[in-house]
């Protein structure tokens, strides 16, 4: 009989979006998170996920509407459970400003699992001011021969 083994994954850590900011207390805000998408799992909203300020209340973006985010999920504490509207009872740190230093290329899909847009994605990361630089993947590799 032959036993299964049971398929581990793991998610994104901040460290994985956030490469580096000069000081977190200037770059971010703690600040609930409210839910204006579909009912989402514990864990749904990764570091790196847009998010939009609305009146001091951040709310998650899909990815149609990622060219709106003002601020990206960089908290390490798993994201709650939400249903539509409902807001989180905890505070989550909101990356909303640089000096910093981010990979994009992590950030792919929205909390309910759409695709979301790199390009409109950087473009959102870039207008945040002061700015927040983007850690880049090459995209072609050269070998050095002698």
């Amino acid at each position: 009989m032959a036993s299964t083994l049971p398929t581990l994954t793991s998610r994104f850590l901040v460290s994985d979006f956030l490469k580096w900011e000069v000081d977190e207390r200037y770059v971010s805000v703690a600040a609930t998170i409210k839910n204006v998408l579909a009912a989402i799992e514990a864990g749904d909203i990764q570091p790196g996920s847009p998010l939009k300020d609305n009146g001091g209340q951040w709310e998650t973006l899909s990815a149609a509407n990622v060219a709106n985010a003002e601020g990206f999920y960089a908290d390490t504490k798993i994201s709650p459970a939400l249903a539509n509207n409902a807001t989180s009872v905890l505070k989550y740190r909101i990356l909303k400003r640089g000096p910093a230093l981010v990979n994009p290329s992590i950030v792919t899909v929205d909390p309910v699992g759409a695709a979301i847009n790199q390009t409109n994605l950087r473009a959102a990361i870039r207008a945040l001011s002061p700015t927040v630089e983007l850690l880049l993947e090459p995209t072609n590799t050269e070998t050095q021969t002698t």
